[in-house]
């Protein structure tokens, strides 16, 4: 087997693979210590992941999203709202990669 992608492993730390596919990366992580580190990363990723707090959503964020939804045309302000909101995900993201992956 190849290394398998990236979607793949992914599924494999979060254990959604059919049992066929879950034997094939097995058998391959067995082998290979690459990916074996890449699977040890992916799955402190996740743990981190999963113990952030939930927050509520904030004040605001609703009504742009369901805008989009309904194809309703969007204001200057929901429009700073919505990059606004997008770069706070990115900061998030960036702040749990850097918690989770010290070493690199």
């Amino acid at each position: 087997m190849t290394h398998p992608g990236d979607e793949l492993l992914a599924a494999y730390v979060d254990d959604r693979l059919s049992e066929p596919e879950r034997a094939a990366v097995s058998a391959h992580l067995d082998a290979c210590p690459t990916c074996q580190e890449e699977a040890a990363l992916a799955a402190q990723a996740r743990d981190v992941l999963r113990a952030l707090p939930e927050e509520p959503v904030p004040v605001g964020v609703t009504g742009p999203v369901r805008d989009e939804v309904l194809g309703a045309p969007r204001s200057r302000r929901a429009q700073a709202l919505r990059w606004l909101a997008g770069a706070a995900v990115a900061a998030a993201i960036v702040a749990v990669a850097a918690l989770a992956l010290p070493d690199l």
